[in-house]
């Protein structure tokens, strides 16, 4: 997923530390709601505050840690980015990964050069792509904005 939508830059003392907006709460919220239910196991991060604030209520919702990874922040290499998400495929258990703008379109353009499926590229603040793998690999991904 890609986290919901955040203040101005300038707003923030560090890049990172910049928080959602209340748009970017709401979204947060509804994500959620939407992903309780899927049988998620795993909700990992980007270190940066908006990402984790996205994921928090899904990982308080299902009692699990969020799990944050540096590979999944904006300024990492997108193929750093791909390999984590093709891990994540592969394990056979469904997990939430909260990432960038700057990296998430190039994960897609990669795994659509691969063959997968993927109904939608775009990569508004706040929209999750469902994933579907089969023998450890991606097969599909499904867009949804909330």
């Amino acid at each position: 997923m890609r986290h919901g939508t955040a203040g101005r830059r300038t707003e923030a003392p560090t890049d990172i530390k910049r928080p959602l907006d209340v748009e970017g709460l709401r979204q947060a919220d509804a994500i959620s709601e939407a992903l309780a239910g899927c049988g998620v196991e795993t909700v990992v991060s980007s270190p940066a505050t908006r990402c984790r604030q996205t994921v928090a209520p899904l990982a308080r919702w299902l009692g699990v840690p969020v799990e944050i990874n540096g590979r999944l922040w904006e300024e990492q290499d997108p193929r750093a980015t791909l390999a984590l998400v093709r891990r994540f495929a592969g394990a056979g258990s469904p997990a939430v990964v909260c990432s960038h703008g700057a990296i998430i379109p190039t994960v897609l353009q990669a795994l659509a050069a691969d063959g997968v499926d993927i109904d939608d590229k775009t990569a508004a603040k706040g929209s999750v792509w469902t994933f579907t793998s089969a023998g450890g690999a991606i097969k599909s991904a499904r867009y949804r904005r909330f």
